[in-house]
């Protein structure tokens, strides 16, 4: 998802992007609750796309808008096993993004 900070957005500047992609707004350019739960219903359906009727297991910062009600029961509903990241630890994970995993990212 990308997030643009204003009130507003011209569409025609994202026109034919991919399906996978999401733009959306906010007034400060950041995530927040309404934000998330539409980026969690994006990302239950992309995801659904490659493992129908498996579980599935996303990892996630401790920013206050992941943990609201309506996101964590689009994650239960559809069988992905969140999994919040301890305080102060996701540093130590951008190793595992650039060594370990950056195959799988292409």
């Amino acid at each position: 998802m990308v997030i643009i900070e204003g009130d507003a957005f011209l569409e025609r500047y994202f026109t034919d992007l991919p399906d996978n992609y999401l733009i959306a707004y906010s007034d400060s350019g950041y995530t927040n609750d309404q934000l998330s739960y539409e980026w969690v219903k994006h990302f239950v359906q992309q995801s659904q796309k490659h493992t129908q009727g498996v579980y599935r297991l996303l990892l996630f910062d401790g920013f206050d808008s992941h943990c609201t009600q309506e996101f964590l029961e689009v994650l239960e509903d559809h069988k992905v096993i969140a999994y919040r990241l301890p305080p102060y630890t996701s540093h130590f994970l951008q190793l595992l993004d650039v060594g370990c995993f950056q195959p799988y990212k292409h």
